[in-house]
């Protein structure tokens, strides 16, 4: 999940669709909390984006105020302020179908995001009977631990007991958004921060991540028995709220097509550079292709991280990249010539079953194997987490996409989760570095980048964690 940031969030409940805003989790003299937007007794849920968008923008008093990224937060456009992206969709009416589906990459993320969604919202509403429910069925926890988890015959009946489990008790789980957390049956869209929720027992709209739930929580004030928060839709404050909820559907129509062109004109830039590279490209042969690595298919790699040069081998074989080394280890050398040397003695490595490996043991028997690099196998990772705090104008996009080639190759081979684990942990690096390799359709970076630039220097740790004592 994302730290210390608000999220706008769409909720799929039996009750109907409804949006407002998230702060999975921050941390305040030393304890980790969660929030949602409100104020007081009551959690605000609304009907549309635009209805979202007006009140942040009416100035109404709430608790996520006191948030430390609150400020940063209302400098967003409108669409990053009020619109979810499709990954804060949560559809909990649609959790049991979920688990139909096979245990894939997919399907796995699905489920565990719409289940914790569905958990922060008893814990901070202090639901009993949500709380019971993930209390009672540790079973659940496992989602955590991603699709590998969820593998052969083992992994397979793991993934079925928690659809029986999710089969044979969602249903109260909805009933208990939909009912105990809903003032009458129903949300209540008259209510204001005074109404009717005034009459529950004094709670928060956050809590602790670790506090116990159904007991008393202390926060901002605000102590005594929990009781489950009305589910309000508050009125916007002003003389006129329909034109305010229109002013804010135009700044947010306004801030997708700024998106959207901002896009066009990034991906125009980019077949333009294309074309102009290609126009310029003479059919000149490469001199990498006539050495000894392009005709075994096997190719040195240099990487600069840290302060030092690395070189290593990789190759790719039914386009699943093969490091030298082993278990996930990758065998590193700070020359090309200590390579060469090792070579010739080492056979305890996963390249020294490709066919044309001896090849390179006969070159470094007779001291004629020199390591050339090609360029496109040079990854330098000095200065990028740097410059991705700085902001997208800062980062050079090809060593952005090099670096993290490399990075996702390492964790192909060693066939562990390490790269997919942080993102999932640091979406806002995902969405990123889709962002600056194009492939992302619904996310524009804003301001600051410090989440980012950790998460880089986490996945760049998961690379150098591979490399052997050189």
């Amino acid at each position: 999940m994302a730290t210390e940031s608000i999220i706008p969030v769409q909720l799929e409940l039996t009750s109907g669709t409804y949006y407002t805003l998230w702060a999975p989790s921050w941390k305040e003299n030393g304890e980790e909390w969660q929030a949602f937007l409100g104020s007081d007794d009551s959690l605000y849920f609304f009907t549309s984006p635009a209805e979202l968008l007006a009140y942040i923008n009416s100035g109404a008093p709430i608790d996520l105020a006191e948030h430390p990224k609150w400020r940063a937060f209302l400098h967003k456009d409108a669409e990053s302020q009020a619109v979810p992206t499709p990954r804060h969709v949560y559809d909990l009416v649609a959790v049991p179908a979920m688990l139909a589906e096979k245990p894939s990459y997919a399907s796995v993320d699905k489920v565990e995001r719409n289940l914790a969604m569905a958990r922060s919202l008893g814990r901070v509403c202090g639901i009993d009977r949500i709380n019971g429910f993930f209390n009672s069925y540790s079973l659940l926890s496992n989602l955590s631990r991603g699709a590998e988890h969820f593998t052969g015959d083992d992994g397979n009946g793991e993934w079925s007991a928690i659809g029986q489990t999710i089969l044979s008790n969602w249903g109260p789980v909805l009933d208990a958004l939909d009912n105990e957390a809903v003032n009458d049956g129903g949300f209540d869209d008259n209510a204001g921060a005074s109404g009717d929720a005034a009459n529950l027992s004094s709670t928060s709209t956050s809590v602790p991540v670790g506090a116990p739930t159904g007991d008393t929580v202390s926060n901002a004030g605000a102590t005594g028995t929990r009781t489950a928060p009305v589910f309000v839709t508050p009125a916007i404050p002003g003389n006129n709220p329909t034109d305010s909820i229109n002013n804010a559907q135009r700044s947010i129509d306004d801030a997708i097509a700024a998106r959207e062109d901002h896009e066009k004109e990034v991906a125009a830039e980019r077949a333009t550079q294309a074309e102009n590279e290609e126009a310029s490209s003479t059919p000149a042969t490469d001199p990498y292709d006539s050495t000894i690595w392009a005709s075994v298919g096997i190719d040195p790699i240099t990487i600069v991280m840290n302060g030092r040069t690395l070189y290593t081998l990789r190759c790719y074989i039914n386009d699943r990249p093969v490091f030298l080394g082993k278990f996930g280890q990758i065998y590193t050398f700070t020359s090309g010539r200590a390579l060469s040397r090792w070579i010739v003695d080492h056979k305890d490595h996963d390249l020294a079953t490709v066919s044309t490996w001896g090849e390179l043991v006969d070159k470094a028997n007779v001291g004629e194997l020199k390591v050339e690099t090609h360029p496109t196998n040079n990854y330098v990772f000095t200065n990028l987490a740097e410059s991705i705090a700085k902001g997208p104008n800062a980062v050079d996009t090809d060593q952005l996409g090099q670096a993290y080639e490399v990075i996702a190759d390492a964790s192909d081979w060693a066939e562990d989760d390490a790269v997919n684990s942080v993102l999932l942990a640091v979406p806002e690096l995902q969405e990123y570095i889709s962002y600056m390799l194009g492939t992302s359709s619904n996310y524009l970076p804003s301001a600051p980048y410090d989440t980012e630039a950790d998460g880089w220097r986490r996945l760049e740790e998961t690379l150098s964690e591979r490399f052997s004592k050189s």
